[in-house]
């Protein structure tokens, strides 16, 4: 299933980890990716139908410090 996430940029943001994960447990359902568009498509990703996802997005700067993460129900 071809996911992709999209979310404002945030300000001094060098690059997003981004993140799909099971909204009932937490648990990562795909590995994370870094980029530094503010839009990525997981297109390897094993989604299940009837099932609830969040995007999780961590905003890094230029030295690779995270921001507290946005969680988004997909």
């Amino acid at each position: 299933t071809n996911v992709t996430a999209n979310w404002a940029a945030a300000t001094g943001a060098a690059s997003y980890d981004v993140t799909i994960r099971n909204a009932a447990d937490g648990a990562d359902v795909c590995a994370t990716q870094n980029t530094t568009s503010t839009s990525y498509a997981f297109s390897s990703c094993a989604l299940t139908e009837g099932t609830s996802y969040a995007i999780r997005v961590v905003a890094k700067d230029s030295a690779g410090n995270g921001t507290t993460a946005s969680n988004a129900p997909y």
